[in-house]
């Protein structure tokens, strides 16, 4: 019985081997190869006919196999078009160059099942398509060969991406995207969606994967304002909030399609774009192309995602293709409902000597997971990133022929953002408006200056006003302490006309018009020497303002709809905005209309409680339950139908 006595010995010394042994399991180093690499340049020049000496392509090349054969991060980036490269121009290379080409994605890792150990990311979104649209791709091109990393044929790696493109594909169209609307991320999406629904010669996976792209050109054409593609997103990066200009990575494609737009140039695209810029079959159908022409105003409802909290009752959470990639798309990693099964998947494939996860390992306790203690454990260290997964978004988004506005609402409320972007006042290609709470000065890391927040604000839009409420005085565990303020991007030198008196602040571009007000004194930020994003700004771009409770107000406006500039400012000055119960509520009036946010509890419009979980889609576009079997969309006069279980993709005109 006495040796019982020691059971409570033994368990402390196992948890002790354990986390001396994930402390000893050094992570594999990133590293990115200089100079960068030019497989997208030789695309574009083979593209448009030029005669390139074969030991220029040769020695051009040499830093993409570089990248690619090491393993670096985003070497899945480079592949893809690399592979397109191969496919499209293979007969214009010199023999050492295809060669070449041949053993690399011979001897490359496609999925974090493979052997070997590296530090790329596999699993979010983009990734994900990436791996597996790649890895098809490569079966298919060579199916009889040897792949020398696992030992299996190309047929098998085919078969195997096959399955994950399917899990994929089906997660996006009765979800939509957990990185909703990002201008940065989406192009790696299109890349890879392009090149397999053109490449691929299974006839009813292109046309699945042709329906997606359909919906992913859907997605943009709801949320950009004549070509500009800047709104609430899941992940952003400091440039790619700021404007379209600046930060837009789909404007060479945009452009490509709708060329009333001159937003980007697609002749010359020699990054991710190309791929699509490039791709000789897909038609854009009509319908969606008119609702990016549309200068019509509208509210445009639409859900994206699925929320942590969802996953179970959907049969979402185990260790199969779709379940795996739906968790890991989110970046749902240490939540409490997850962590085991995060643990179990890295474990296996043994993951956690990838620089991106290691940190994950230490919780990889060998006795918390046999008692399955680990989520216990996760609930009690409460981690901030516990709460940085993509959950499902609500976005509502209001433009006219002037601006676009759009807001997740209410969205992840008091918790920590490293690249959530909840909030976007477009007032043409080059200013985009938006708030939120630093971590630090500079912009190195999520969350940061610009990107993520350290926390999100209780967020809320009708039509053209939306607020934002904070409260920076709770505390969590594990969080370094942020800057005292929260602030607002306000680029001043890119304004035709500003004004900042009080708590008030205006700016004008073109004939639009936009209010920000604050619950205290708004103050001009310094200019920071270092470049923001992509701009070189000479003049200070941020309104801050103090205190322990705040709110930010966004009016937007315009002269066909306020006359002219001084009179939007007069009007707005005259509102009524109301802060009280202690700064957790704030009311703000404007031409008739009352919103109210009662921080982490509700939200009003004129007095009545709004509910803001959407349908898939809900605007005069189309109106789409989640998980319908069948979307249908229509504008102009045009109508497109899509079913991924019937392989319908049919278009259809109404008579004149």
């Amino acid at each position: 019985m006495r040796y019982l006595l020691f059971v409570p010995l033994f368990i402390f010394l196992w948890i002790i081997f354990d986390v001396v042994r994930n402390l000893l399991n050094k992570p594999v180093e990133l590293s990115i190869p200089k100079p960068p690499t030019f497989e997208g340049e030789i695309l574009a020049r083979l593209s448009r006919g030029e005669e390139i000496p074969d030991e220029e392509i040769i020695e051009k090349l040499e830093s993409t196999f570089i990248k690619i054969d090491n393993r670096f991060d985003c070497a899945d980036f480079t592949l893809t078009t690399l592979i397109r490269l191969y496919l499209m121009f293979g007969n214009k290379l010199p023999a050492p160059a295809r060669d070449k080409i041949r053993n690399t994605i011979l001897n490359f890792k496609y999925w974090m099942d493979e052997p070997g150990k590296d530090s790329m990311c596999y699993w979010s979104e983009n990734h994900q398509i990436l791996f597996a649209g790649a890895e098809y791709l490569a079966g298919q091109t060579f199916p009889d060969e040897i792949f020398s990393n696992d030992g299996k044929s190309g047929k098998e790696h085919m078969a195997k991406a096959a399955k994950r493109i399917e899990a994929w594909m089906e997660l996006r169209f009765a979800y939509g995207f957990s990185e909703w609307y990002s201008n940065v991320y989406y192009v790696e999406d299109l890349a890879a969606i392009s090149n397999f629904a053109e490449f691929a010669k299974d006839e009813k996976l292109k046309l699945q994967m042709n329906m997606i792209l359909d919906l992913f050109w859907f997605d943009v054409a709801t949320h950009s304002l004549n070509g500009a593609f800047v709104s609430t997103s899941g992940r952003m990066y400091s440039g790619n909030k700021l404007s379209s200009d600046k930060g837009n990575s789909l404007r060479d494609a945009i452009t490509f399609l709708w060329p009333e737009y001159p937003v980007g140039n697609p002749e010359n695209n020699t990054g991710m774009p190309a791929n699509f810029i490039l791709n000789k079959e897909y038609k854009l159908p009509a319908a969606i192309r008119n609702i990016m022409l549309d200068e019509t105003e509208q509210v445009i409802l639409a859900s994206n995602g699925i929320s942590v909290w969802e996953m179970k009752d959907e049969g979402l959470i185990g260790q199969a293709n779709k379940q795996i990639m739906i968790q890991l798309g989110k970046e749902a990693f240490t939540s409490p409902e997850l962590i085991a099964n995060t643990l179990k998947y890295f474990s296996k494939n043994k993951m956690f000597g990838n620089s991106f996860i290691h940190a994950i390992g230490f919780v990889n306790i060998w006795f918390f997971r046999l008692l399955g203690l680990s989520g216990f454990v996760s609930k009690l260290i409460r981690s901030p990133s516990d709460t940085v997964a993509l959950n499902r978004s609500n976005v509502y988004t209001y433009r006219t022929k002037d601006y676009i506005m759009a807001t997740a609402q209410q969205y992840g409320t008091d918790t920590c953002a490293f690249q959530h972007h909840v909030f976007s006042a477009t007032l043409d290609r080059s200013i985009s408006l938006f708030t939120t709470w630093p971590t630090k000065i500079s912009d190195g890391g999520s969350p940061s200056f610009i990107i993520g927040s350290f926390r999100l604000p209780h967020a809320f839009q009708h039509k053209n006003v939306a607020v934002m409420l904070y409260d920076l005085t709770a505390k969590r565990h594990f969080e370094k302490k942020p800057l005292d303020y929260t602030h607002a991007f306000f680029p001043t030198e890119l304004m035709d006309e500003h004004v900042i008196e009080g708590n008030f602040a205006f700016c004008k571009k073109g004939e639009t018009y936009a209010a920000i007000i604050g619950a205290s004194k708004l103050e001009l930020g310094q200019l920071r020497d270092e470049k923001i994003g992509n701009y070189e700004l000479t003049k200070p771009y941020e309104l801050k303002q103090y205190g322990d409770r705040q709110y930010w107000i966004f009016e937007l406006s315009s002269m066909s709809e306020d006359g002219s500039f001084e009179h939007f400012i007069e009007r707005v000055k005259s509102n009524v905005t109301k802060f009280e119960n202690n700064g957790k509520k704030v009311t703000y009036s404007s031409k008739g209309e009352e919103v109210t946010v009662v921080f982490k509890e509700k939200v009003m419009v004129n007095g009545q409680e709004i509910k803001t979980e959407y349908k898939r889609f809900d605007s005069s576009y189309s109106v789409t339950d989640r998980k319908a079997e069948e979307i249908k969309i229509e504008c102009g006069g045009a109508a497109l139908t899509l079913n991924q279980n019937k392989l319908i993709r049919k278009e259809e005109f109404r008579q004149k």
